[in-house]
């Protein structure tokens, strides 16, 4: 088959910061990043959306000393767009055979009109950060963190400050049943008296502000045991803007 030259395009370092090994397959390929792709790693690491997979991919980038890096031979004043910027780099370079990966289309057609060959990349297992792929539970072999939970004969555990705790119990927060055991130890977490902050994620439709208004309510209002009397519930502002067809506001 032969040695094959990829150049990664910017979406796919941000589809998968760890995908150029999966690239280079060992020593088979060569990995190739033009100028252009740097510069917007530059640009998008003040992304607060996006900067942990900036971070990550510049560490992978760090860490491969084989990367070979497209010159931007001059074209910054050329007022042309970052897509076209990397193609000019890549038929600049004149190597062998390119194979543009990309996941955006237009610039696949880009690349077809200078006879680039390209492709895309879909990871089926996207890159997560370390935040993302916590679940709150130890594996068996692992020590516990603080304030996470591990299973015991099919029961959970709280491994907090003073000790571990056997959640073999059922909680009722404000005339609310948990539907599941783990809504039962969110419960846990939120009217725990040694833990001030607890964060929940997960899919929409879970519960997650349910439960979590349930026990403030319960703190504050039934308990008073909370610190403040106040309740805060902050929801993302989603702005609807619509525009006459004189483009008015």
């Amino acid at each position: 088959m032969g040695q094959k030259n990829f150049i990664i395009d910017t979406n796919v370092l941000l589809e998968n910061p760890r995908c150029l090994n999966n690239f280079r397959n060992g020593n088979e390929n060569r990995i190739i990043l033009p100028y252009t792709v740097l510069e917007e790693l530059d640009k998008l690491k003040k992304d607060n959306r996006l900067s942990h997979l900036v971070t990550q991919t510049i560490k992978e980038i760090e860490s491969d000393k084989d990367i070979i890096f497209l010159s931007p031979h001059g074209h910054e004043s050329r007022g042309e767009t970052n897509d076209d910027k990397i193609i000019y780099e890549i038929v600049h370079s004149q190597m062998d055979t390119p194979i543009l990966v990309t996941n955006d289309r237009l610039m696949q057609i880009k690349a077809r009109l200078h006879n680039i060959v390209s492709e895309y990349y879909r990871d089926s297992h996207p890159y997560q950060s370390e935040s993302q792929t916590y679940t709150g539970f130890c594996q068996p072999d692992e020590q516990p963190l603080l304030n996470s939970f591990y299973w015991d004969s099919g029961v959970p555990v709280l491994h907090g400050v003073e000790g571990d705790k056997l959640i073999d119990y059922q909680h009722l927060v404000w005339d609310v049943k948990p539907r599941n055991v783990y809504q039962n130890l969110a419960f846990e977490l939120f009217l725990h008296p040694d833990i001030y902050l607890t964060t929940v994620q997960s899919d929409a439709g879970f519960g997650k502000t349910y439960l979590a208004l349930a026990s403030a309510l319960q703190l504050v209002l039934e308990d008073k045991k909370a610190p403040s009397s106040k309740i805060y519930l902050l929801k993302p502002v989603i702005m609807d803007f619509h525009y006459d067809k004189h483009g008015t506001l």
